[in-house]
């Protein structure tokens, strides 16, 4: 985490290492650490140009949204995540859970 924290002073490589240290602190079961993180790695991802950190970024945050109950943040997430991957993990899925808890 350190050495990635120094990193993220590239801001060459800034999305890349940023997302890095939001897994970091994922697995380190520190969610509100990681989000912070993720948040700030998309200032530094480009939809086009990084999709698949764009993706896996917008994911993490929507499960981290989801966990915290913050569902309509979830499902912004989420959608960002299907404009460009229809397909991507589970997302579908937990969308569709999310706007079936609302509507009952």
């Amino acid at each position: 985490i350190p050495l990635l924290q120094q990193s993220v002073k590239d801001t060459r490589i800034a999305g890349p290492v940023l997302v890095a240290l939001g897994e970091c602190f994922l697995a380190d079961k520190k969610p509100q650490l990681a989000r912070r993180q993720f948040e700030k790695a998309l200032q530094h991802l480009d939809p086009q140009d990084d999709a698949d950190l764009f993706k896996k970024t917008h994911y993490y945050l929507g499960r981290i949204c989801e966990d915290a109950g913050e569902k309509s943040k979830a499902e912004e997430h989420y959608s960002e995540v299907l404009a460009i991957d229809y397909e991507y993990k589970d997302t579908l899925k937990r969308l569709e859970s999310l706007q079936a808890e609302e509507s009952s």
